[in-house]
């Protein structure tokens, strides 16, 4: 199989592999997101929980070489939760459907998180470290704040963007009301639709 390929698996790649070494809990679903996209991106097994990759029926010649890896995604993303979280986790067996449980059940808690993010930015003090160990704490701090904002920022602009389409696409808005409609949802939405182009004008 084409190296290049969604469906290709390195010798490396199997079920018992931590991705990354973040385990998910109540106050860190910002910074365990974006790591685990990091490093299915950088696997080419992103498609698997953004929505860009739909599952195939079971007829289709390729369902075989989707479920393989859309066990292995399942797998990957499980072994990152804590015992308490994983046991409550529904196990369908679809990548897609355990990372939107996941968001919907942790995406709200990162608003806390900015919180604290943002009273610690404004609370260090270079105190005992040298100039350039407080530059990286506070670099640090920084950073993880503007990863969860810009996420919170893509959001509001989805949601901006659906209350003003037309009522031919009320479907679309119901299923934003829903928490099933995302940010690369409406990326997949944008490039479908006839008369649409994904360039800003």
């Amino acid at each position: 199989m084409d190296p290049s390929s969604t469906f290709f698996l390195h010798p490396g790649e199997y079920p018992g592999n931590s991705l990354i070494p973040l385990v998910i809990d109540a106050t860190n679903y910002g910074s365990w997101s974006r790591s685990m996209q990091k490093a299915l991106k950088s696997n080419n097994k992103l498609g698997f929980v953004d929505g860009s990759l739909s599952k195939f029926a079971k007829d289709d010649p390729m369902f075989h070489s989707w479920n393989r890896c859309d066990n292995l995604v399942v797998s990957w993303i499980t072994h990152s939760l804590s015992t308490e979280i994983v046991n409550s986790v529904p196990w369908n067996g679809v990548a897609y459907d355990i990372w939107d449980e996941l968001r919907k059940r942790f995406y709200h808690g990162d608003v806390f998180r900015i919180v604290k993010l943002d009273e610690e930015l404004f609370s260090t003090r270079q105190e005992n470290l040298t100039v350039t160990s407080y530059f990286i704490k506070l670099k640090g701090i920084w950073e993880n704040l503007i990863g969860i904002l810009r996420s919170y920022r893509q959001d509001t602009f989805v949601v901006r963007f659906l209350r003003g389409l037309n009522d031919q696409y009320s479907t679309t808005r119901t299923n934003h009301d829903n928490e099933a409609f995302t940010f690369s949802g409406y990326c997949i939405f944008l490039s479908a639709t006839p008369g649409k182009t994904t360039s800003w004008e």
